[in-house]
């Protein structure tokens, strides 16, 4: 409290000394004191930005999507999310990823959104609550910590939306779907797949399974692939499935095809 009084305090005498030295600049620009009015103008500049870093310091927070964040709130929720406050989570998360890349000002909105509906208490987003508040305990999200938060929200809304089974592509050489089994594939579900093989601008038909286990086969257009700050190779692809931008973690990939050749990558 103490501290913004002072601030404002700032704010207050650095706006009047600079009127003050603008006026004595135009005063002397009149009077073609050339020296004297660039002095003035000097002093004056500093004044403004001043006056601009004192108010920063004490004008208050957004009150609009971004709220004030007091992480050590209790939930005011016991029960977790209410069907509303899910559904409208669940239309913040979708906004959120929307652009492949998370802000500081949108994970705290979601940090917020859940501890004030009670996300802890429900099993849906308390993970979700959980990696947000240790990305945000230093104050600020790098690149590697949004890649890894858009991963889990991806994941988040890929399993209460699951898309709609997808059929296996055939290729140019008439590549023909087969059952997993016949294949053999099941002896190579905990393989992680060759990072080399998956490659940017192309397409993959892919068997996938996220973190809680919950296997789905969708069509992807890989766009990039890189490193989160765990180490972990990630996936930014467009899924057909969920007609949406997805990301995904590449050991999480069981099996891919390749849509143009037909080829299995394993």
């Amino acid at each position: 409290m103490f501290k913004k009084i002072g601030f404002a305090l700032l704010l207050f005498l650095a706006a009047f000394f600079g009127a003050a030295f603008f006026a004595v600049a135009m005063d002397a620009f009149k009077e073609q004191d050339y020296q004297t009015a660039i002095a003035g103008a000097i002093m004056t500049i500093l004044c403004l930005w001043a006056t601009v870093k004192c108010y920063r310091k004490i004008r208050p927070k957004r009150d609009s999507v971004i709220s004030t964040i007091e992480t050590t709130v209790t939930p005011q929720s016991s029960n977790g999310l209410d069907k509303h406050d899910f559904f409208i989570f669940k239309q913040l998360a979708n906004q959120v990823i929307s652009d492949d890349k998370i802000t500081l000002d949108e994970a705290l909105a979601l940090q917020n959104f859940l501890y004030k509906n009670g996300g802890y208490e429900d099993d849906r987003t308390r993970h979700i609550l959980v990696i947000t508040d240790d990305i945000l305990a230093d104050g600020q999200i790098d690149k590697n910590e949004s890649r890894e938060l858009t991963t889990v929200l991806g994941e988040f809304l890929d399993a209460i939306d699951k898309p709609p089974p997808t059929k296996r592509p055939k290729n140019r050489n008439s590549f023909k779907p087969v059952d997993v089994s016949e294949l053999g594939l099941n002896e190579l579900l905990d393989k992680p797949i060759s990072s080399s093989r998956i490659t940017p601008k192309k397409s993959y038909f892919i068997l996938y399974e996220d973190a809680k286990g919950e296997r789905s086969e969708r069509e992807i257009f890989v766009s990039s692939i890189k490193k989160n700050k765990a180490g972990n190779k990630i996936v930014y692809a467009q899924c057909k499935s969920a007609n949406a931008i997805r990301s995904f973690r590449l050991d999480r990939i069981i099996e891919a095809v390749d849509l143009e050749t037909g080829e299995i990558i394993k």
